[in-house]
């Protein structure tokens, strides 16, 4: 019985399943312009753990 209500959900899509691809494309502009507008701060101690010894 529960196979069949998914099996009758899958064909129908249209029920909370399944995601339109319109509303995939609209939540992934509104991600890109956050992290595109977004300062990360950073909490390290010293330069030297992030980029080795410091020298090049």
């Amino acid at each position: 019985m529960a196979n069949n209500n998914l099996t009758n959900a899958k064909s129908a899509k249209n029920d909370e399943f399944y995601t339109q691809y319109v509303d995939i494309q609209k939540r992934l502009r509104r991600i890109l312009f956050n992290l595109t507008h977004a300062t990360v701060a950073l909490a390290f101690d010293h330069l030297s753990r992030i980029c080795g010894s410091g020298r090049a």
